[in-house]
């Protein structure tokens, strides 16, 4: 995965998160949580060896959960996240190397991880949309619900034991950065 993490040729210090970016203080879609799911979206990337798709997925998992108002069920967050949020990010993501039609992707991958009614295979940004909703599935090891057919890809289902130990192992982490370099094996 090493290599991997290379070749997108992201400055990660850049994708740390704050207390203050969230629109609510909590523990279930928190700082830990988006940290896992950014983790998952890089090492599902890795596995599909897919550079432009994990760039958008990543840079999708980095504002999914910003607008949250509460931790209940909510397929509306998606949306708020990158009303709130995108033109915010718009120019870090635009450093990765993303253009026009891959933020335009960004936004697609961040409102539909909370739509339940799955996208067509035919949409043009299922694969980033797909590789959101499978790493933050992932992470629903934190409440002992995941259930792996959900899961898109079977390079996802080679994840759930990684995830489980990224959920039990974690620690406060003030970057991004540290937190992927932590975890790295």
């Amino acid at each position: 995965m090493r290599g991997f993490i290379e070749k997108l040729n992201i400055d990660f210090s850049k994708f740390s998160l704050t207390e203050n970016d969230f629109k609510i203080k909590s523990d279930i879609h928190g700082i830990g949580h988006v940290y896992r799911v950014m983790f998952n979206v890089l090492s599902l990337g890795s596995g599909l060896d897919d550079i432009l798709n994990t760039k958008i997925s990543f840079c999708a998992a980095y504002i999914h959960d910003l607008s949250r108002r509460h931790d209940g069920h909510c397929e509306k967050h998606g949306y708020n996240s990158v009303d709130d949020n995108f033109g915010k990010f718009k120019e870090l993501f635009l450093s990765i190397g993303l253009n026009s039609v891959d933020l335009r992707g960004v936004s697609k991958s961040s409102i539909h991880h909370s739509i339940i009614k799955e996208i067509d295979k035919g949409n043009e940004f299922y694969i980033p949309i797909s590789i959101l909703k499978d790493a933050d599935g992932l992470d629903r090891v934190r409440l002992g619900n995941l259930d792996p057919k959900y899961l898109r890809f079977k390079e996802s289902h080679k994840l759930i034991e990684r995830s489980e130990r990224l959920f039990s192992d974690y620690k406060h982490y003030d970057s991004f950065k540290d937190f992927l370099y932590d975890n790295l094996d």
